[in-house]
């Protein structure tokens, strides 16, 4: 089997498709993972600061965009408060890379906390992926697009306290860099043995752009 390395994930590339698993809690040395997937969410420092603080006139304001932004760029810079209720501990992320394609499919399991009364979750991804299905405690959760941003609804408000997790579904055929790695989006190439060679570039425009996550610099998972 040959590997590749996918912004510091090892992939095995097996039957024609390339099986990602980037579970942190996995060991890095010889097994060709990586403790650490937070490596792959590449944001730009100072892009959320400059959104950060246009976005600061708008606490208690959930709903006023500063003058220059759009909603988008709000919803992305602004913990909002279907962002604020949960904090991140954890991401399981897994995914299948299909070269022949340019396409991938998978899931991330989102484990958090709930550190405020929330039913309703904000999670980051970008078009032209989209979220298939949303999954809490074996139950299939509704849920809605605008944008770049997938609502994510929950039949009742969840406890101050608990930890809970959720499993996002996503597919499609990821945006591809333009202009690597100055351009986000990936970039699909091959080495000299003709061996796929497959490389993300998110600096900026976030990890959002092929994975659904919380896409904001305020809120990392605790546990990796």
């Amino acid at each position: 089997m040959h590997g590749l390395v996918l912004w510091g994930v090892r992939a095995i590339r097996a039957t024609g498709a390339i099986l990602v698993d980037a579970r942190p809690l996995l060991s890095g040395v010889g097994t060709g993972y990586v403790a650490d997937p937070m490596r792959l969410l590449c944001t730009s420092t100072l892009t959320h600061l400059i959104l950060l603080a246009a976005s600061a006139a708008c606490v208690g304001q959930q709903g006023a965009v500063p003058d220059g932004f759009s909603r988008q760029d709000m919803l992305r810079g602004t913990v909002t408060a279907e962002r604020a209720w949960w904090d991140v501990q954890h991401y399981e992320l897994s995914l299948r890379v299909m070269p022949e394609t340019k396409s991938i499919e998978g899931s991330n399991v989102i484990t958090f906390k709930v550190v405020a009364e929330g039913d309703r979750m904000q999670v980051d991804l970008q078009k032209p992926l989209a979220v298939t299905r949303v999954v809490h405690d074996g139950q299939e959760l509704t849920f809605e697009r605008e944008g770049k941003v997938y609502w994510v609804t929950f039949p009742q408000k969840l406890a101050v306290g608990a930890e809970h997790a959720v499993e996002v579904f996503y597919g499609g055929r990821p945006r591809q860099s333009t202009r690597p790695p100055w351009s986000g989006g990936f970039s699909w190439k091959k080495d000299d043995k003709g061996n796929p060679f497959i490389a993300t570039t998110c600096q900026g425009i976030g990890a959002s752009i092929w994975w659904p996550n919380k896409d904001h610099g305020a809120d990392e998972p605790d546990r990796g």
